[in-house]
């Protein structure tokens, strides 16, 4: 339930920090992000019911966090509805095969690099929503966690590069952004 409350605040503390010329993030990392309600998109029609979180779950989060008659459509709650999306911290953001969230994450992915943001996106077609909490029962999952802590690790390391479009890493992650 704290998805929806996660974003919306990772969301505000970015936007406020450079709306207010606050201290300069070094990164954020957007894990299958609710970036906007899956409803109508593959993802959300392939994975409406029956997975570790799915469809029908996204709108209990929705109802459970959002108090009735907020807007959840403002950026805050919704960040693909944002009028920009330039100037943010440099970003790698994650999605999965089996996920409700896949193609709004990739959407929301293609959006920040369209902003001239520095992203890089990993995709793993073989996993679930969630893996991160299940690495003590697959070994894929843990290895997939362990990666995404060395690029984490590499890109607090490194400066920030010139935007120039989508970085897309791997062999098992999407190639292509396009849709």
């Amino acid at each position: 339930m704290a998805a929806i409350k996660a974003i919306a605040a990772a969301n505000k503390v970015t936007n406020d920090a450079l709306a207010e010329g606050g201290p300069k993030l070094a990164l954020q990392m957007p894990l299958y992000p609710e970036a906007k309600m899956p409803f109508e998109t593959r993802a959300g029609i392939e994975n409406i019911s029956g997975g570790y979180v799915d469809t029908a779950g996204v709108l209990q989060f929705v109802w459970s966090l959002v108090p009735q008659g907020v807007d959840y459509s403002q950026p805050y709650i919704t960040p693909m509805n944002a009028p920009s999306h330039a100037g943010l911290p440099k970003a790698i953001l994650v999605t999965c095969g089996f996920d409700m969230l896949r193609d709004v994450g990739h959407a929301y992915a293609q959006k920040l690099a369209a902003d001239g943001n520095d992203i890089t996106y990993v995709h793993y077609p073989e996993l679930p929503h969630g893996f991160i909490q299940m690495t003590s029962h697959s070994r894929r999952c843990l290895e997939a966690t362990q990666e995404m802590a060395r690029l984490l690790g590499e890109a607090l390391r490194k400066p920030r590069r010139p935007a120039t479009g989508l970085h897309s890493l791997g062999h098992r992650r999407r190639e292509s952004v396009a849709d």
